[in-house]
């Protein structure tokens, strides 16, 4: 696998616990989802996994490539791995231009066929200073930014929040095409959508701990309720037609329904 949590817990300010007694694995290669509500602990597991929280801070274990996080030498080696597109893009920003943003990230070229891949054309940007791109073009580069690196595990903290909707399904295909292709990526979100398209395991946060983990959360009607989640209306059209005998694929409703209804 390539990462396993176990047991693990972690206390912020004033002794408040963030994580409680927290246990799942991603094995390589997985779309794994972390959701839940705001403040449930989701972007705290990323940035353990990044190694942004010291080892003094945390109780137990956690392993990624079956190696201790915070073994001797192994930390350095491990980040090498990882690569984690902060929710505030900003935060990968210290050059003045894409143009010299992308050169001290890593190879150029890739970068610009990367952009490119994100429908964000380098030329008309390169001389831009990052902090001036529009909100989707920022997080579009900073991604670029990310896979420079050529991890072998991509976080992501709520990729697609504020971008519309076009964006936001180009963004999740290219994410989906990554992943098919062998990466592991493990993502925050709130939309379930893309919960339903792409994810094929699901770990569900509640006040700091596991309240479902598995690869079909949208079958546990009781946890997603108490935790204040959605199911997709495509989800529960797909179960309503399931159990009137019609097994279908989100594909294959539209044409389903034309052919009954037209």
């Amino acid at each position: 696998m390539s990462i396993s949590i176990k047991n693990l817990s972690y206390e912020g300010e004033n002794e408040e616990k963030i994580l409680k007694n927290m246990s799942f694995h991603v094995d390589e290669g997985e779309y794994c989802f972390l959701i839940g509500e705001t403040g449930s602990g989701k972007t705290t597991i990323l940035e353990i996994l990044m190694g942004l929280i010291g080892e003094n801070q945390l109780q137990n274990e956690v392993k990624i490539f079956k190696k201790k996080l915070f073994g001797k030498k192994n930390k350095r080696v491990i980040q090498k791995e990882i690569s984690y597109v902060f929710q505030r893009c900003e935060a990968h920003f210290f050059k003045t231009t894409v143009e010299k943003e992308l050169k001290v990230s890593g190879d150029l070229e890739k970068g610009i066929e990367i952009l490119r891949l994100l429908s964000l054309e380098y030329e008309e940007i390169k001389r831009k200073s990052p902090f001036e791109l529009s909100g989707g073009e920022k997080r579009k580069l900073a991604i670029t930014i990310a896979l420079l690196k050529n991890p072998k595990i991509l976080l992501l903290d709520e990729p697609t929040i504020g971008l519309d909707g076009r964006s936001s399904a180009e963004l999740m295909n290219f994410l989906g095409t990554l992943n098919k292709k062998g990466m592991t990526i493990i993502q925050t979100t709130h939309i379930m959508e893309e919960v339903m398209d792409y994810a094929t395991k699901c770990v569900v946060v509640k006040d700091g701990e596991v309240a479902y983990d598995g690869t079909d959360v949208f079958k546990e009607r009781k946890i997603l309720k108490n935790c204040r989640l959605d199911i997709p209306f495509e989800r529960r059209l797909l179960d309503a037609l399931s159990k009137k005998g019609f097994d279908l694929e989100k594909e294959e409703i539209e044409e389903f329904l034309l052919e009954r209804l037209c």
